[in-house]
């Protein structure tokens, strides 16, 4: 296996602007130790708390909904592993996850998200306080809200995308892009 040239990693992530770069298992702790890094990063922007809010938001899905899933403890406990960028652009932040899902949750996820993004804020809004009230989604951990919390910020606009990637293995690609000011 050849290495890859650190030089060039580093080159590519100082070129796009990447502020954080994480790949890998996503326990609690290290969620907290991701959003006070953050949370210091971004001292003083109007924005922080709507970033702030989406990272947790893409963190619990992948920590909850990744088909990779590595064991954390001696009891057998496992977590999901995906990947979370926060890049700055001149206008705006784009804050994208990747997570593996397995083939089966691709129908399911793609007509909720088609869903989510056909809809207008004031629509998302009254979804999300609809879904809140019944308990729809109840079953899933976060009450499926996750998506629709994400979607319904003001200046933020939500994208996915699913791809196969492997024989076992689709990637669900979620991107929020925030618009800078506040």
């Amino acid at each position: 296996m050849q290495w890859i040239d650190s030089s060039e990693i580093y080159k590519s992530l100082e070129d796009e602007k990447i502020i954080m770069f994480y790949k890998g298992p996503v326990p609690q702790d290290t969620l907290v130790d991701m959003g006070a890094f953050l949370k210091s990063m971004l001292y003083g922007n109007p924005r922080i708390k709507t970033i702030f809010a989406i990272f947790v938001e893409m963190a619990h899905n992948i920590l909850y909904h990744s088909a990779e899933r590595e064991v954390v403890d001696l009891d057998g406990n496992d977590i999901g592993v995906g990947l979370i960028i926060l890049r700055e652009q001149p206008g705006h932040f784009v804050l994208k996850s990747c997570n593996p899902l397995l083939g089966e949750a691709v129908p399911v996820l793609r007509r909720k998200l088609d869903e989510i993004h056909n809809l207008g804020k004031e629509d998302l809004r009254k979804l999300y306080l609809s879904m809140r009230k019944t308990g729809e989604n109840r079953t899933q951990k976060g009450a499926g809200l996750g998506l629709i919390e994400i979607a319904k910020r003001p200046d933020t606009q939500l994208d996915f995308d699913i791809q196969p990637f492997n024989d076992q293995y689709h990637l669900f690609n979620l991107t929020a892009t925030i618009a800078k000011g506040g």
